[in-house]
């Protein structure tokens, strides 16, 4: 095999340049590691900050969440925060319940084999990362689902996806909409479903999720619905839960256009 040898001077002025950028590109890349990092950590600040009514200002106009809850379920369940969350503190117009208090899903199961050229839109945990229902045949689908409609809120109950969670959305056609049995279905028409999804996607829910789990080891653990259901959700005033939902987007949407220049 042939090389081209230039003179000794040469190999080491080639080799010193060489390390020079070579250093500069780490540098880059830790620093793109670094800001990354940061990236990841201000979603997080930003969903605690709105869980706690810190993220858009307080309207006093708005009608208090205790008489929304009141509309959605009579008998739901308030809790204290004083006695319940002693280190959460939360506005006034706020309330807590539990997730099955403002939950009106109830189960009902399809099986496509029935109907083998029927379309449905397949809501399954592997195809989540995509953020698009699969499209199949009933023929195409093996095994019974659950029924869900436009503005569910899907929480994966298995590891190692349990940080998984999905807000149905409207498509453009009425085919019919089914999900894996791998979700918890949280239905609640009259709350808004993206601030449902953002609390559901904040770390202090994920850790208590986590926490939760039954199983034997690794991705035989799982959340068991019952209990996730037992969980509390902070509830603000329907108005402010839009303007939570809408900064937390407009705040989420820069930060991912940061994150595609990195990658750029």
């Amino acid at each position: 095999m042939e090389i081209f040898v230039p003179p000794l001077p040469e190999q080491h002025r080639i080799a010193a340049e060489i390390e020079k950028w070579f250093a500069l590109i780490d540098q880059i890349e830790q620093g793109k590691a670094s800001l990354q990092t940061t990236i990841k950590q201000t979603k997080s600040k930003i969903l605690d900050l709105a869980i706690h009514g810190r993220l858009v200002p307080q309207d006093p106009s708005d009608e208090p969440a205790a008489e929304l809850l009141k509309r959605i379920n009579p008998k739901a369940e308030i809790i204290s925060q004083n006695t319940y969350f002693q280190s959460e503190t939360y506005p006034d117009s706020w309330v807590l319940t539990t997730i099955e208090s403002i939950n009106s899903y109830k189960s009902h199961s399809v099986n496509p084999m029935i109907t083998p050229e029927e379309e449905f839109d397949l809501y399954s945990v592997p195809i989540f990362p995509t953020q698009m229902p699969e499209h199949n045949k009933g023929k195409e689908i093996g095994s019974t689902k659950q029924l869900i409609q436009h503005g569910d809120i899907l929480l994966c109950k298995i590891n190692p996806h349990l940080n998984r969670v999905w807000e149905v959305s409207q498509q453009d056609n009425d085919t019919p909409k089914i999900a894996s049995s791998e979700w918890i279905v949280i239905r609640s028409p009259h709350v808004c479903s993206s601030y449902l999804r953002y609390f559901f996607e904040s770390e202090s829910f994920r850790q208590l999720l986590c926490s939760q789990v039954s199983g034997v080891g690794g991705s035989l653990t799982r959340a068991q619905p019952a209990v996730v259901k037992k969980n509390y959700v902070p509830l603000p005033p329907l108005p402010e839960q839009h303007r939570i939902a809408a900064k937390i987007e407009e705040l989420f949407s820069a930060l991912d256009n940061i994150q595609k220049a990195l990658e750029a």
